[in-house]
């Protein structure tokens, strides 16, 4: 599978020139918050989209997994995040990702009265590389922490945390107390190739870590 990010204009280009076979709401977080919405978890999603066509679908998609989504959407600003996904006759596939709309969430797109009434609170890693969404995560973060949340952080991938292993080891020992990741996502993390010693230095900083990294250690010891 390839993935590329476009902008607006070849995203546009994109849409005019195949024919769209299923459309469905999605992205990372909106996933993990749909699933565990299915398994019968109360759960809100905050996110950022706009009122347009695709921000529109996804707020009516999202809400049929029982997922509470709130948000208003924005009327200015970029259009609602979308991905394109091309599929060849043999199952070969290129996503086409274009951020928009997501990479501006900021602080005032956050109730931060849900944050002190949840359980947990669950950061997607991916949007680190938003300033704004920087800011949002952290006053978050605070927010849940005088309010006894916890805090759950997903690494996303192992090029996010090569481009935020500083900031993000920061974040988790100011606030994280459960932590998403996978192996190669833990060894850029520690900047270490060995799995064990960087299990033993993630648990050092939070409370609980990611049983897909639990089973990756296990695994490879068999």
């Amino acid at each position: 599978m390839q993935s590329d990010q476009t902008n607006s204009d070849e995203s546009q280009t994109l849409l005019k020139n195949c024919k769209v076979i299923k459309q469905i709401s999605g992205g990372s977080s909106a996933n993990t918050v749909v699933s565990l919405a299915e398994l019968g978890n109360h759960v809100q999603f905050i996110g950022r989209v706009k009122n347009d066509q695709f921000g529109n679908f996804f707020s009516d998609d999202i809400k049929k997994s029982k997922t509470i989504f709130n948000t208003p959407p924005t009327i200015e600003g970029a259009p609602t995040a979308h991905s394109i996904i091309l599929v060849t006759p043999d199952a070969q596939r290129t996503m086409c990702t274009y951020l928009g709309a997501s990479v501006e969430f900021e602080p005032k797109d956050i109730d931060f009265t849900v944050i002190k009434e949840s359980k947990y609170l669950y950061l997607e890693g991916y949007l680190w590389d938003s300033e704004l969404a920087k800011k949002a995560f952290i006053k978050a973060a605070q927010i849940a922490k005088q309010s006894n949340t916890k805090i759950i952080l997903s690494l996303s991938d192992s090029f996010c945390v090569d481009r935020h292993r500083e900031s993000f080891l920061e974040l988790i020992y100011e606030y994280v107390d459960i932590v998403f990741c996978n192996e190669s996502e833990v060894l850029s993390l520690f900047k270490n190739d060995k799995l064990a010693s960087c299990q033993e230095d993630l648990s050092s900083l939070c409370e609980l870590i990611s049983n897909s990294l639990v089973s990756s250690i296990a695994s490879s010891h068999l």
